[in-house]
């Protein structure tokens, strides 16, 4: 199938921090920190979890493309094309996390919300497509299943891409906590012209 697990299993490689700066970062705790440093801290630590759960989806996604392969479960020619996009979007969520992260640019976190609002319509489609291929008799339960586990780690990756750019959000405004509902209202409300083009941009791409 035309879906690069090499391309992902290099992101989740690249990505991907051991126990040992967790270790590192709990040994900071203990020192003697301002309100600044310890919130910053916190977030970091958040930050690192976020990271590594991103690393340990794409293994995930290589472990269950190569389980396909080994019990020769194939996709319709729709079903690839829509893990594909899924896919791109995915990887494009990705890339604008990994600059957030390496620039603390904050101002990029929009595209990555409208990334990630694509996503979410792209899902629910695919899923819904998905269930009429089943009727139809165009895809077995095997690849259904197949299918839908990929589609959930792609969500799964999204998600956690954007918790880590919310931890970036914190250290740059010296914030100890910051839900998920409150960063997204906080972007829709200052920048919903900005939100909605790039959400027609990204729907054209996708299309």
């Amino acid at each position: 199938m035309p879906i690069s697990i090499y391309s992902f299993t290099t992101i989740g490689a690249a990505l991907f921090i051991n126990g040992t700066v967790e270790k590192y970062l709990v040994k900071l705790g203990r020192l003697n920190l301002s309100d600044v440093e310890n919130n910053n801290l916190i977030s970091i630590l958040k930050l690192e979890s976020e990271i590594e759960k991103i690393g340990d989806y794409a293994y995930k996604l290589a472990k269950s493309i190569q389980a396909m392969n080994e019990n020769n479960i194939v996709l319709s020619q729709k079903a690839i094309d829509e893990l594909h996009t899924a896919y791109e979007i995915t990887s494009d969520i990705i890339k604008e996390t990994q600059k957030i992260v390496s620039t603390r640019n904050i101002d990029l976190e929009i595209n990555a919300i409208a990334l990630k609002e694509v996503s979410e319509m792209k899902r629910e489609q695919y899923k819904s497509e998905h269930i009429d291929r089943l009727k139809k008799g165009e895809c077995n339960v095997e690849s259904g299943i197949a299918f839908l586990e990929i589609l959930t780690i792609y969500e799964k990756i999204n998600h956690h891409c954007i918790n880590a750019i919310i931890a970036i959000y914190n250290i740059v405004n010296n914030k100890k906590f910051t839900t998920k509902e409150d960063f997204s209202n906080r972007i829709y409300k200052n920048y919903s012209d900005k939100v909605k083009n790039k959400l027609n941009e990204y729907c054209l791409k996708y299309d």
